[in-house]
Parts: C-alpha cells; structure tokens; sequence
C-alpha cells in the first residue's frame, strides 16, 4: 500500500472494529465451571505468583500495565502507540476495557505488519488511543501499486485451470489493496483501472485455456503438467 509524502491521516477504527468482532471467545477445557477469560494469553513473567495462579491478569498501576503491553506488543515496544493516561486507568479497573485495549492492540500489530510487508517504501506509522479507547492512526511514507508486469508475466505462463485461478486470486487481493489505498490516499483510480484491465486479461486467458484443454487429452495432460507457471511467481 502506498502513500506520497508523510503524515497522512486516516481513520482506521473500522480495521480495528472488524477485528474484535471476528474474535471469538475461549473456553475452559480443564475448568469447565469456570467462566472463560477473555484475555489474550501473553507472557506474565513479572506478575506476582498470587496473581499467576489465578490465570487472570490484574495490574497494581499504569507502570505495571505498560511494561506488560511493551513485553507483548510489538507497536508499543517500538514506541508506535500513545495510550491516554486516564484510559489507562480505566483499563486497570474495567475488565471489559482491558480485554478492548489488548484486542486493539494486537490488531495494531497485524496492521503495522501488513504495512511492512505491502507498503512500498513504508517508513512507520503512530496510533493514538484517547480516554475513551478510540483509535486513530498515522502511516508514513509508501504507496500502493500493483506489479502489472508481474501479473502479466503470471496470466502469459498459466497453463491450467488451477494456475489461471490462481492468477485470479492474487488480481482479487490487489483490487481490495488498491481500492483500500484510494481511502487512504495511497493510490487513485489510475491504478485501480490496472487492476481491472489485468482481471479481463486474467478471464480471457482462462477461456483460452478451457478452449485448449477441451482439444484433446493429451493437449489436457500436458498442461496440467506443466510446472513453469510456478517460475514466475518468484520473479
């Protein structure tokens, strides 16, 4: 995904929305008439032993909470989140929003790793989490684009069914990374349309190759064999 320039804002509470609803809740296997605990299970090394027993985690104070999210979140290691002192609080003494602030961080963390791993020239991102638990956030650096040679170079050598499905696939996931970009001002509709262009390229060259494999079995088998598709998926 991709941004020119830095600073650029945008609202990602929906991301973080979807991914506490997706979330389900754990039960007790070895405590069945105990009420499962919501919370994520992340390392306790330095909570009191009474405290580890009970499978629960409580914190005494900010500074106990904050060394434990540092020790189990890679953006608030890094420095990347800024949590308001007075949600803090809330958290030590609500359940609910403690279990809401680890969900919303562990979702930060995915989102920072999408980030480095699709964001072409990604230079980092900030997340604030008000008083009342609301997230924003800031990408720096990056844009969103599709490799339209590669996706070319992958529709040219499928051979088979499953290959041109293939090819498909990844089209589908660079339209929603492409159209999620435009949202965030990472790309305009320049790049969507390649996206499209290459989905038609994509679907003729799944037709052409119906229309082979129905010529003649041998025609058939000597695509479905057919291995140097995979080639340029490493290119």
């Amino acid at each position: 995904m991709a941004i020119n320039g830095l600073g650029i804002n945008y609202d990602p509470y929906k991301y973080f929305k979807k991914t506490q609803s997706e979330k389900t809740e754990k039960t007790d296997e070895e405590n069945p008439d105990k009420a499962p605990s919501k919370l994520p299970p992340k390392e306790t090394n330095g909570l009191s032993e009474a405290e580890n027993k009970t499978g629960e985690l409580k914190f005494n104070n900010k500074d106990e909470l904050m060394t434990y999210l540092k020790r189990n979140y890679k953006t608030v290691a890094k420095g990347m989140t800024q949590i308001s002192g007075s949600y803090l609080n809330k958290c030590l003494k609500d359940p609910n929003e403690l279990e809401k602030l680890f969900e919303n961080l562990e979702a930060a963390d995915k989102m920072a790793e999408d980030n480095e791993e699709n964001l072409e020239g990604y230079q980092g991102m900030q997340i604030k989490i008000d008083e009342n638990g609301e997230i924003t956030s800031e990408t720096y650096g990056g844009k969103v684009a599709v490799n339209e040679g590669k996706r070319l170079r992958q529709i040219a050598a499928a051979k088979n069914p499953a290959q041109i499905q293939m090819v498909l696939s990844m089209l589908n996931k660079d339209m929603s990374d492409v159209k999620k970009g435009r949202e965030m001002n990472m790309c305009d509709d320049d790049e969507i349309a390649k996206v499209e262009a290459l989905i038609q390229q994509a679907q003729q060259r799944s037709m052409q190759i119906q229309a082979e494999n129905n010529g003649s079995e041998a025609k058939k088998e000597e695509n479905e064999n057919d291995m140097s598709f995979y080639t340029t998926l490493l290119m």
